[in-house]
């Protein structure tokens, strides 16, 4: 795994994403529009099921108008949560090398 992390980073798009100033701001941003545009829909959703909401509105109306937001929402939010994963930046570093630079007490 750790070989084919180390390719995946090393890759030439994900260089350049890293290395970009305005490409890293932009896909978290529109990562975290698109988290909170699919657990919006879904709340909603929800809490029309539950009866707590839209009471006068027939649940088929309301799923069929959000339906499509939250597809577009968990699209969105798998590709730029993918496009997060690939760059060395958000790889969580390997314990023992942190560990070992510590000074010890």
């Amino acid at each position: 795994m750790e070989r084919f992390l180390d390719w995946l980073g090393s890759t030439p798009w994900s260089v350049a994403l890293l290395e970009s100033t305005l490409a890293w701001p932009l896909i978290e941003s529109t990562h975290v529009l698109a988290v909170a545009l699919f657990f919006g829909t879904v709340m909603m959703n929800d809490l029309r099921l539950l009866g707590w909401t839209m009471r006068r509105v027939p649940v088929s109306e309301v799923t069929g108008r959000l339906l499509p937001w939250t597809r577009i929402g968990f699209t969105i939010m798998v590709i730029t949560g993918f496009l997060i994963e690939v760059t060395p930046k958000s790889w969580t570093p390997d314990l023992r090398v942190y560990c070992a630079a510590q000074p010890s007490r």
